[in-house]
């Protein structure tokens, strides 16, 4: 006889932010403000007062937040599961199926991975009984390309050392040097930080790996005379790995032109 196969589906979905992120950042009047309380000199400094008033008069434009710029607000996880199993008179199978994606909360990171699964019994006859269990897993990731030390180019440093009164995009002036508004494209460079825009820079570089595994075990067992059972097993296991990266300078940028691939396989 033979059961009819089981179904089983199920799907997650989630997201992601930073954790207990409990830092009270300045806004443009209380960072100038900051600064006079520092240095007080900067009070009878025209050309700050000057560069105050035009920010802290629009802030509506120069309240920038850069942690909602550079860090990813609820960050997608998807998961779906995909089974089948079922079995017959000299039979019995499970396959199962895995697909994953999450996206990071710093830009240009992801990771995503499918993964295949059967595992399958057969007796062949009265004397010989076969089975597998095969496992596929293929992993591709992104990780941030430009800078992971405490430097200018960490997306936490950007989120807590960029300035307030600063803004990624061009400031629009009319003929009497009053501002008027922000373009809608951003710069590639930010000239009153002198740093170039990270989302830029990670275009740029691409940064990218993959795993491809492989885990599988298999068996044969006979039974030639009564009480005499002999079973032989096989097993692999291994991986491959391939990493790629590039720059790729445009007019302007400070990068180098240059690539890199790299592999490794590994299976016993």
């Amino acid at each position: 006889s033979q059961e009819r196969a089981t179904v089983r589906v199920n799907a997650n979905y989630g997201v992601s932010n930073i954790a207990n992120y409990r830092v009270d950042m300045c806004n443009t009047e209380e960072y100038f403000e900051l600064r006079e309380l520092i240095n007080p000199s900067l009070k009878d400094n025209s050309q700050f007062q000057a560069l105050k008033q035009q920010r802290v008069s629009r802030p509506d434009l120069f309240n920038f937040s850069w942690k909602d710029w550079i860090l990813n607000e609820n960050a997608p996880t998807k998961n779906i599961d995909l089974s089948i199993s079922g079995r017959s008179q000299a039979s019995d199978y499970y396959v199962s199926a895995n697909a994953f994606t999450q996206e990071g909360i710093e830009p240009f990171t992801y990771l995503e991975r499918y993964s295949l699964r059967s595992n399958v019994n057969s007796q062949v006859n009265s004397w010989l009984k076969i089975g597998s269990n095969i496992a596929i897993t293929y992993q591709p990731t992104r990780t941030q390309g430009y800078s992971t030390g405490n430097s200018w180019y960490n997306p936490i440093s950007i989120a807590h050392w960029s300035l307030p009164y600063t803004v990624p995009y061009e400031i629009l002036y009319d003929e009497q040097g009053n501002v008027t508004g922000l373009g809608d494209k951003e710069l590639d460079y930010f000239p009153e930080s002198g740093l170039r825009n990270y989302f830029y820079l990670q275009r740029l570089q691409p940064r990218e790996y993959n795993y491809l595994r492989l885990q599988g075990n298999t068996y044969e067992q006979i039974q030639p005379i009564k009480g005499l059972t002999l079973k032989a097993s096989q097993a692999i296991e291994g991986y491959d790995y391939r990493s790629s990266g590039k720059s790729i300078p445009e007019n302007g940028s400070p990068l180098t032109p240059q690539a890199s691939e790299g592999f490794t396989r590994n299976y016993s």
